[in-house]
């Protein structure tokens, strides 16, 4: 729960606030990581602080739940970066093309 892939959360969350879109899923709800109970000496204290200081930061955090919900989370969160990320390549490339003949006749 507290880890991401083979390296800690805390280690990944720099490159993450970089990307241009970033969102950490967790696969626990808020309750959980309240209750804590996991191994390590890390309290939920500190991981509760952790995640309002990412946000802060402006890395969405989405409390899963569980490993499902996590995978249907991110394939329509990438799904949804990608569609915004073709209507505005669109948008530059239309503008573009407007502007190209405009160019050529100086």
């Amino acid at each position: 729960m507290l880890r991401c892939g083979a390296f800690p959360i805390r280690a990944r969350s720099a490159k993450a606030l970089q990307l241009p879109a970033n969102m950490l899923v967790v696969e626990a709800t808020l309750e959980q990581i309240k209750a804590g109970g996991w191994r390590g000496n890390v309290t939920p204290a500190t991981v509760y602080g952790s995640l309002i200081s990412w946000q802060s930061r402006g890395l969405g955090v989405w409390f899963a739940g569980d490993h499902e919900e996590a995978g249907r989370s991110v394939a329509r969160f990438l799904f949804t970066v990608a569609r915004h990320r073709y209507h505005e390549n669109r948008s530059l490339l239309a503008h573009a093309l407007e502007a190209e003949p405009e160019a050529s006749n100086a």
